[in-house]
């Protein structure tokens, strides 16, 4: 199956424009995507949620970017121009503001937090707003955040919170202390959202940091490096690349011990969830390990898995090189892998790292 860490990728549109996009697939939990639409904006999607500006989860994720100018900031240079010299106007003109530009006396917004400055309004901010300095970007190679920032309804990090959890569960009431149970349940509750050491070793390669594998959710850190490098794959000398999913590099055997864990995993959990349930109908004299715990669960799971699983068959045993080619044979179905109908011609063709490592015809 796919390796967890991070992919990225590129689709090309009807127009022949290059739209760039990133997967971050956990070795449990939801999977993120990070792609560029067609406004030239970055949007994100949670699962199969609809997409919506990455802003809006950035925000919703680490509080600390609760602002634009904060966004601003991370993504861009920024500098502090003094009003007061005479090539004020000229140095300020044509730069993009870093935050709303107000009016001392009125409190009119005269141009808001990503916008460009004109050579009118750089007068007028010199010469009757009074205003001492102004952070400006000093560069803008990349629209693509500012862009972003404009396509984002958001202003707040709990306005963020509403407005996904709207999103990932419609026709609930918006209730704040529901979004922020939700995001933590699904971001950085480990039992729920894990990297994996495969993931969090991938993730801390592809962006060179230093960070513990014992760290196995979503940091703030790789959201920054995973948008940031997203960016740079968008500049040709930039020296960025694209990974090619096909590649085994960027896949992983799950072995049969893996597969039974998770099965192991889901008896348990439906186990807590019956003991838990007997406990509160039963009276507390009446507890006893017995009558709460009902071992069948788990022994119905390990029967399944083995019994009637998508990748348990029943071995060839023809003479013993059948036996041990067929235990030896690897499959791209099963749970967490490809089904037969989504295969493409891609994934059955035989890849360049596939020589001398997997046997084609097998």
């Amino acid at each position: 199956h796919r390796s967890p860490g991070v992919d990225f990728d590129k689709e090309i549109h009807t127009s022949d424009r290059v739209h760039h996009k990133v997967r971050i697939i956990p070795e449990r939990g939801s999977w993120i995507e990070l792609l560029v639409s067609r406004k030239d904006t970055l949007t994100v999607r949670i699962d199969q949620s609809g997409k919506f500006p990455v802003t809006t989860l950035l925000r919703a994720l680490f509080e600390k970017y609760d602002s634009n100018e904060e966004i601003i900031r991370t993504f861009y240079d920024t500098s502090i121009v003094k009003l007061t010299s005479r090539n004020a106007v000229s140095k300020i003109k044509g730069k993009v503001v870093v935050s709303d530009v107000v009016d001392p006396e009125t409190g009119e917004i005269k141009l808001e937090g990503g916008g460009e400055i004109t050579e009118r309004l750089a007068t007028e901010l010199k010469e009757e707003l009074g205003l001492k300095e102004i952070e400006v970007i000093d560069e803008v190679r990349d629209w693509l955040i500012l862009n972003t920032l404009k396509e984002d309804g958001t202003r707040s990090h709990e306005e963020a919170l509403l407005k996904i959890y709207l999103r990932l569960r419609p026709g609930n009431p918006a209730q704040i202390e529901k979004a922020k149970d939700l995001f933590k349940d699904k971001f950085e509750n480990e039992s729920k959202y894990r990297l994996g050491r495969v993931g969090r070793f991938r993730i801390n390669r592809k962006f060179e940091l230093d960070l513990p594998l014992t760290q196995q959710t979503l940091t703030e850190q790789d959201f920054i490096a995973a948008i940031r490098y997203l960016i740079a794959l968008r500049d040709p000398n930039s020296g960025a690349e694209l990974d090619d999913i096909d590649h085994l590099g960027n896949r992983r055997i799950r072995t049969v011990d893996e597969l039974a864990a998770e099965e192991f995993r889901k008896g348990f959990l439906k186990l807590k969830r019956t003991v838990k349930e007997r406990m509160s109908l039963l009276e507390e004299q009446n507890l006893t390990p017995r009558s709460i715990i009902n071992s069948k669960t788990i022994s119905s799971a390990i029967d399944y898995f083995f019994g009637r699983g998508e990748l348990s068959q029943v071995v060839d045993q023809t003479n013993p090189l059948s036996q041990l080619t067929h235990e030896r044979r690897l499959s791209a179905l099963g749970p967490g892998g490809l089904n037969r109908k989504r295969a493409s011609f891609e994934v059955r063709d035989v890849h360049i790292s596939h020589y001398g490592r997997i046997c084609p015809i097998e």
